[in-house]
């Protein structure tokens, strides 16, 4: 009996995990993730898997780039997809763009587990 509800709520999920995501309202949508990396100390700079969508209704000549750095391009398509593992600083760019305009900008952040040391305002020595 217990298989079968476990198996029903299964089927019940999985039109769910299947619908396509919101509709693109706009010119041009796209979706980045990571865009916030957590590394283990101050100051390090992120390592992650990052992947891009995107989709236009009509067809584009794009280019994807990281700070000054050309990632990929495409010809004359109204939709890409890119996926690669990336080292990236503290703030960087995400920008999806032409020759001449920038059409979707994303900051890229990365934040440390270990917070910046707070500097003692009291002697050592001292009781309060």
């Amino acid at each position: 009996m217990m298989g079968l509800v476990v198996k029903t709520a299964w089927m019940l999920l999985l039109p769910l995990a299947a619908t396509p995501a919101e509709p693109c309202e706009t010119d041009l949508c796209w979706s980045a993730s990571p865009v916030l990396c957590i590394a283990s100390v101050q100051g390090e700079r992120c390592e992650a898997e990052l992947k891009v969508v995107w989709s236009s209704p009509e067809p584009v000549d794009l280019c994807l780039y990281l700070a000054d750095e050309a990632l990929s391009c495409w010809q004359q398509q109204q939709q890409g997809q890119w996926s690669s593992h990336l080292i990236w600083p503290e703030q960087a760019s995400l920008t999806l763009r032409d020759t001449e305009k920038v059409y979707l900008d994303e900051m890229l952040k990365t934040v440390s587990r270990q917070p910046k040391r707070r500097r003692r305002l009291v002697a050592p020595w001292s009781v309060f």
